[in-house]
């Protein structure tokens, strides 16, 4: 009993941490007592939050027996375990467990504000005309000419949690480490996570646990297998991250093979053909139902290769049996391509060339992807050209093996694969089909069209470096570069429309205004924060492709490739490549189009809590969709980051990196091996 007049302490209006349920489901919690909103409002019962023990004076061990003893039936040992029938109270002599005083709280120190450091502003007179330009893009965004990174990273809007007494902006939903060791530590390692596993409910942008572990169970505890692809260990994550495959794709089972199609076909059409996409789409290029042949042999050994490697991926199947059946799918294209079936315009050869890539990409970022380009290639010309692409279904199809080809082209320098007659002829046709760049790959069409400018660009730039009498012209890199700093995306007017309108309709509501007074539902109000978040992360993801092109024309055009200095540009671009970055959802697929930007970015980033940020975005993706090419691309930078400089005493930066990455190895296998990033 407690002290006459003594009052039982409320609980706080929120929790410090999220309820077991969002934990288990690895979902954002509001941390509402008693139950949170996010459960009652999906129909699920909230298992409550944790609940910190204090335990009285009186109670505190001594030796000695409490006063207490004896006078309550219940004792608290019994209901530790919960599996348990309940018994009677054990002797006090047998006592096995003993309370302890509660140590005291250790005094939480002031967080330093670091927006009033002073900053080191730099001359615009010492600058080119277009590196002032370049420093002055967006005054609404506050990118001014002065290179401050606290300033930028003020600005950056991770996830807010409550703070608790683990410290300063901690995450309450990640675990405490009890090694206390983090990435800092491990930071001059090529692949620094070879004994730990990454807890991926603990990657959240720039915040990373790391987890004692059994040698090999990291995802970047990578080797080469006999096939020459890379092979690693998945992490596991909660159920509603991902939709695994049906069992009955993984063990054998009395069912007709009808019927084991008609699963296998459903599984495909309902996730696995979502995964490269932006979001789904009503012209999915990936789907089958509806548009392909589903008896096409080609396509059913295709799409059992794919879930067969994404069952491997889940640690439901043997990475032998995934091979076989890549190598048996890849045979039944070969043979398709030869034996005369290209007379006829059959979508079928065009979507069994984007599920193997697809599969391909699922195992690592380096791979033969102009092989595949080439077979697309020879499709095409089979067919007639660009003007054969006749249908809003093979245009998709084809946009994506564009986009691929494009962003080989951008990042090797060496050139499309691809006419450039086939880009035109699909942006032409874009408006009228019911598909678009942004919605297959994350980059407005707008963009895309100067991307692929820069890649050819680049190629030139390339040619001309390796000729003495040959000189490049940057007049239309420039022209590139000041449409990239003119450029809108339209997703900031549509913001501003959206909520003129929600405040308009809050002023119309009010009594005596003459407005209707109408009630919204919860259902409206979802619906309408939905909308707003996704125009959010479309607005985002497009602003991180502007800087990204941006960078890139900092870095291979603009740059003095003998030079040990980079331009004083880079960083600010990187700094808003990641705030961009940041402030899309980490559960929205829009984020996941960033990996091109973000590698960018990242092999810019100087700063340890920029690197973290790469690193986390990687591995938290690379666990999410089960792609192993954010993996790749996660140690790929580890490598680069590792390195001081090129062995021949040249500055280092990514475009050498990746051509002694691509070259390296067995002539015969790797020759024509590139990273694809995206």
């Amino acid at each position: 009993m407690t002290k006459t007049g003594a009052t039982r302490p409320r609980f706080a209006a929120f929790a410090p941490t999220d309820c077991h349920t969002c934990l288990s489901r690895q979902r954002q919690c509001d941390k509402q007592r008693p139950y949170c909103s996010t459960c009652l409002d999906e129909g699920l019962k909230c298992g409550g939050y944790a609940t910190s023990l204090l335990w009285h004076q009186c109670r505190a061990y001594s030796g000695k027996q409490s006063r207490w003893h004896g006078q309550h039936s219940a004792s608290p040992r019994p209901a530790v375990d919960l599996h348990k029938p309940q018994a009677r109270s054990p002797p006090v002599a047998t006592r096995t467990f003993r309370f302890v005083e509660r140590r005291n709280r250790r005094a939480r120190q002031p967080r330093k504000d670091t927006s009033t450091q002073p900053t080191t502003p730099i001359n615009p007179q010492e600058l080119e005309p277009l590196e002032v330009a370049s420093l002055s893009i967006d005054q609404d965004t506050g990118f001014s000419a002065t290179i401050d990174i606290d300033s930028f990273l003020d600005n950056f809007q991770p996830e807010i949690h409550l703070r608790d007494e683990r410290g300063e902006g901690s995450d309450p939903s990640v675990p405490a480490s009890e090694t206390g060791q983090t990435w800092s530590a491990l930071e001059n390692e090529s692949c620094p996570v070879s004994n730990h596993i990454i807890d991926p409910d603990a990657v959240s942008f720039g915040i990373t646990s790391v987890q004692p572990a059994s040698p090999g169970l990291s995802p970047c505890s990578m080797t080469f297998g006999p096939d020459g692809f890379l092979t690693f260990k998945w992490p596991d994550l909660g159920c509603n991250d991902r939709q695994d495959p049906p069992d009955s794709l993984s063990v054998a089972t009395d069912m007709s093979a009808n019927q084991q199609q008609e699963i296998l076909l459903k599984h495909y059409d309902t996730d696995l053909c979502v995964l490269p996409l932006t979001s789904d789409m009503r012209l999915n290029p990936f789907r089958i139902r509806g548009f392909g042949r589903e008896d096409s042999q080609l396509l059913l050994h295709s799409i059992s290769a794919l879930s067969s490697q994404h069952q491997v991926n889940l640690g439901k199947t043997q990475s032998s049996e995934a091979s076989h059946k890549r190598s048996q799918a890849y045979s039944m294209l070969s043979d398709a391509l030869q034996s005369g079936q290209l007379g006829t315009q059959d979508s079928s050869l065009l979507a069994a060339i984007l599920i193997l890539m697809t599969l391909d990409c699922t195992i690592s970022a380096l791979g033969n992807w102009s092989e595949h380009i080439r077979r697309a290639v020879t499709v095409f010309e089979a067919w007639g050209g660009p003007s054969a692409l006749n249908t809003p279904r093979l245009r998709s199809q084809a946009s994506m093996l564009v986009w691929w080809d494009a962003t080989l082209a951008m990042m090797s320098r060496q050139g499309t694969k691809l006419s450039s007659a086939y880009f035109r002829h699909l942006v032409q046709h874009e408006k009228t089909d019911r598909w678009s760049f942004y919605e297959l790959t994350g980059c407005p069409t707008e963009l895309l069209i100067l991307l692929v400018r820069l890649a050819e660009m680049a190629h030139a730039k390339e040619m001309a470096e390796s000729m003495e009498c040959l000189t490049f012209d940057v007049k239309s890199v420039l022209d590139i570069e000041r449409q990239l700093l003119e450029w809108n995306s339209g997703y900031g007017e549509d913001q501003r429309h959206f909520l003129e309108q929600i405040i308009g309709q809050g002023d119309e509501s009010e009594p005596g205004n003459g407005g209707t007074n109408k009630t919204r539902t919860a259902e409206d109000e979802m619906d309408e924060q939905e909308d707003y978040r996704r125009q959010q992360d479309d607005y985002h993801c497009s602003e991180a492709w502007r800087y990204a092109l941006l960078l890139y024309i900092q870095r291979v055009f603009r740059w003095d490739r003998g030079s040990h200095q980079r331009p004083a540009a880079i960083l600010p671009l990187v700094c808003k490549i990641f705030e961009h970055c940041r402030n899309c959802r980490k559960t929205s697929q829009v984020q996941k189009q960033l990996l091109l930007p973000v590698f960018l970015a990242g092999a810019e980033a100087r700063d340890k809590d920029l690197q973290d940020t790469a690193r986390a975005y990687c591995l938290w993706w690379g666990a999410r969709s089960r792609y192993g090419m954010f993996y790749s691309v996660s140690c790929l930078l580890e490598e680069f980051w590792a390195l001081e400089s090129s062995k021949d005493g040249h500055p280092r930066w990514w475009g050498s990196f990746l051509n002694a990455k691509s070259s390296s190895g067995k002539a015969e296998d790797l020759a024509a091996m590139q990273f694809l990033f995206g």
